[in-house]
């Protein structure tokens, strides 16, 4: 971690500590950081903080005492009970599962040795991407003109999201590329096909509970 990047989670902390006291269970580093894909110029710092209770004027302090110091040093903070962050994973499978696999505790106890993620959730929340994005493709094939900009976009966002599925199926996927030079109809009909084949690998992959 690089030392102006500590100064700015000890200068945090110190702050938080003043607050919570030992109240603090676990304050958890996740994200760019830890990934090394952090940017000083628009990464955000992203913290866990774990407390054993949360009240009210907790927040009010957090607004008076933390609050710009965390904006000026783009320290991106949430703030869990130990069951509210455990009892998540249904919830938030893909981004829990991240944390557990890429994240350093920075204070107190690794409460991400308990995260437990379930195949059935992860296929939810794949599906569930994988379709809003099929969803929005289509729209916007209907209603939106240019469909170069749309075939890019959708490639763009693919990118983004393949890589997850990739990690939990187990297997390389090939996203179709988009050139000017593909005659249109054949490149939208790839990207139709390739949606279909995603959502069967996810339930081939990870499966629907059975009932």
């Amino acid at each position: 971690m690089e030392k102006r990047v500590k100064n700015k989670i000890e200068g945090f902390l110190k702050r938080i500590k003043e607050i919570f006291g030992e109240r603090i269970l676990s304050c958890i580093l996740y994200g760019s950081v830890v990934k090394g894909t952090y940017n000083p110029k628009n990464s955000d710092i992203n913290l866990i903080i774990i407390v054993d209770r949360f009240e009210a004027k907790d927040l009010d302090a957090i607004r008076k005492k933390v609050s710009k110091y965390a904006l000026k040093n783009l320290i991106r903070p949430f703030f869990f009970s130990e069951f509210f962050f455990l009892s998540s994973t249904d919830i938030f499978p893909i981004e829990w599962k991240d944390i557990k696999e890429n994240h350093l505790i920075v204070y107190g106890n690794d409460l991400t040795e308990n995260i437990k993620i379930e195949n059935e959730n992860l296929r939810i929340e794949l599906e569930r991407k994988i379709k809003q994005l099929f969803l929005d493709f289509q729209q916007e094939l209907i209603f939106e003109k240019n469909k170069i900009l749309i075939l890019e976009e959708t490639v763009k966002n693919l990118k983004f999201l393949i890589p997850l599925i990739e990690e939990c199926v187990g297997e390389k996927i090939n996203i179709p590329e988009i050139s000017n030079k593909d005659k249109l109809e054949n490149k939208i009909d790839e990207l139709l096909k390739f949606f279909s084949d995603i959502i069967i690998l996810i339930e081939k992959n990870l499966g629907r509970r059975k009932k």
